[in-house]
């Protein structure tokens, strides 16, 4: 899949919204973004918003989902967990 990081949803916990090239099953609309997914396990070095990536993944469960703070926005339904990275190309 292909994606650009917009950024953290909640202060602590969860993972990254990320907006998909293209529509996805349980994608949403999210701050004005279309097809957007929460990420998790997304490395540090892509976690910057505006960072295109590329990345492998699969839904994620209920222990890498972890604690997570209250004051995120939880209309993204859709978690998944990213299993490898990449800036240039599909791994």
């Amino acid at each position: 899949m292909k994606g650009e990081v917009i950024g953290e949803i909640r202060s602590a916990g969860g993972g990254l919204a990320v907006s998909l090239d293209r529509n996805h099953e349980g994608a949403v609309n999210w701050q004005g973004e279309n097809n957007v997914i929460e990420l998790l396990n997304i490395p540090g070095i892509y976690q910057s918003p505006g960072t295109t990536i590329y990345f492998t993944s699969r839904p994620a469960n209920s222990d890498e989902l972890g604690p997570v703070t209250a004051d995120g926005d939880e209309s993204i339904e859709l978690v998944l967990y990213g299993l490898e990275f990449n800036s240039d190309e599909c791994p």
